[in-house]
C-alpha cells in the first residue's frame, strides 16, 4: 500500500537504533536495509504507507503536509524530543513552556523538558532531526528575547548526551548492557563537578567579602 496525493515528497528518517541490521519495506517501495545503529534518509511524499520489518509487517503510517523532521521507527524503539531555551542577556524562558515528562529507562525513572514516543510513526514536529545538532546560540530572537528549539533524539543517545544533567554515569549504562561512548561520559562529569565546585567557590568568596564588609563598616560606626 502507498496511496499518496499531489503533495511533494519530503524526506523522513528510517532509523535503526538496535545493534542488528535490519531490512525495511515502506509500501510499495523496494526495501531498504539499514545497518546497526544508522539511519537513512527517504523523499516520501503525503499518503498511507504500510511499514514491514524484515518481511512482516509492523503497521501503517500517515504522511501529512504539515509533517516535519518525522521518523519511521520499525523496531518500535522509544525516542525522546529535547526541549532548549535560548535566551537573550534580558530574555527568561518561562517555565511553564517546557513539557514535564517522566521515562523509565536504564532501571530508573526520569523527568525533564522532554516528551517521548515509541510510535511506528515518531512526528514531533521537532526543528531539528536525528542526524542534526542543536546549535550552541542563536544569533536572532523573537520579540519575546527567547526562543525554545526542538530535536528528536534517540533515547540512548539523549541521555548519553545529557548524562551529568540526570546524574546518569557509565556504569549506569553498563549495567544496564547498554553501550555507550564512556569517555565522553565521564569527560562531561568531570566537567560538571568542576563546574559545581567553581559556583561553590565563587558562593563562598562573595559570601567572606559580604562579611568583611560588614565587619569594616561596624569598626567605622564603633568610632
Amino acid at each position: 500500500m502507498g496511496l499518496t496525493s499531489c503533495g511533494g515528497p519530503k524526506e523522513v528518517e528510517i532509523d535503526n537504533p538496535t545493534d542488528k541490521e535490519i531490512t525495511v519495506k515502506i509500501g510499495d517501495k523496494e526495501a531498504v536495509k539499514i545497518p546497526a545503529e544508522s539511519t537513512k534518509t527517504m523523499k516520501l511524499a503525503e499518503g498511507e504507507y504500510k511499514i514491514s520489518l524484515d518481511d512482516k509487517v509492523v503497521g501503517t503510517i500517515k504522511r501529512t503536509k504539515e509533517d516535519v523532521n518525522a521518523v519511521i521507527n520499525p523496531t518500535l524503539s522509544t525516542y525522546v524530543n529535547d526541549y532548549v531555551s535560548y535566551e537573550e542577556k534580558t530574555g527568561i524562558t518561562p517555565e511553564s513552556d517546557f513539557p514535564q515528562w517522566k521515562v523509565e529507562y536504564i532501571g530508573y525513572e526520569f523527568e525533564g523538558p522532554f516528551t517521548v514516543s515509541n510510535e511506528l510513526y515518531v512526528n514531533f514536529g521537532s526543528d531539528y532531526n536525528l542526524t542534526q545538532t542543536l546549535p550552541e546560540e542563536l544569533k536572532t530572537f523573537s520579540e519575546k528575547k527567547y526562543d525554545i528549539k526542538t530535536k528528536v533524539f534517540r533515547i540512548k543517545d539523549y541521555f548519553s548526551e545529557y548524562a551529568s544533567t540526570y546524574d546518569v554515569t557509565a556504569e549506569d549504562f553498563k549495567a544496564a548492557g547498554i553501550s555507550v561512548d564512556e569517555t565522553k561520559i565521564k569527560t562531561e562529569a568531570k566537567k560538571k563537578n568542576m563546574q559545581e565546585a567553581k559556583a561553590e567557590e565563587s558562593t563562598e568568596k562573595t559570601e567572606q567579602e559580604k562579611k568583611e564588609t560588614e565587619n569594616t563598616e561596624t569598626k567605622i560606626d564603633e568610632k
